[in-house]
């Protein structure tokens, strides 16, 4: 398959993404890295337990809140990620919101790097 009205263009694995000037497109020229929320959700999900990290100001605001990792991964599991935006290739730094495990209304805000696969905790409130 050959793109269309592309010069230059480089396949990817198979898919239907090619890389033009090192920008990953898709079929119509779109940005093929670009992740929305249902896809942000997926990747916590994935990555929270072998890659969830903290800043020291997010653990010394999740002590003062008394939040603990369960509430956080209960809120990655059960609650929705409210806004996501782009952090550079890659990178993404996206708000969560949802329940605790007690039932109090807990929001926090992670950093989410694919090129690493890992996933910081920047602050909770």
């Amino acid at each position: 398959m050959i793109p269309v009205s592309c010069q230059h263009a480089e396949w990817l694995d198979g898919r239907d993404t090619f890389d033009v000037a090192s920008k990953k497109l898709d079929l119509y020229g779109n940005r093929a890295d670009i992740m929305n929320k249902s896809q942000a959700k997926t990747y916590l999900c994935q990555y929270v337990d072998s890659s969830f990290r903290s800043t020291k100001p997010c653990r010394q605001r999740m002590k003062e809140r008394n939040v603990t990792i369960d509430d956080i991964l209960n809120v990655i599991f059960w609650g929705k990620v409210v806004e996501l935006e782009d952090d550079g290739p890659g990178r993404w730094k996206c708000t969560v919101k949802g329940l605790d495990i007690e039932g109090d209304e807990l929001v926090f805000v992670v950093a989410m790097d694919e090129n690493e696969n890992s996933v910081l905790c920047i602050t909770v409130f």
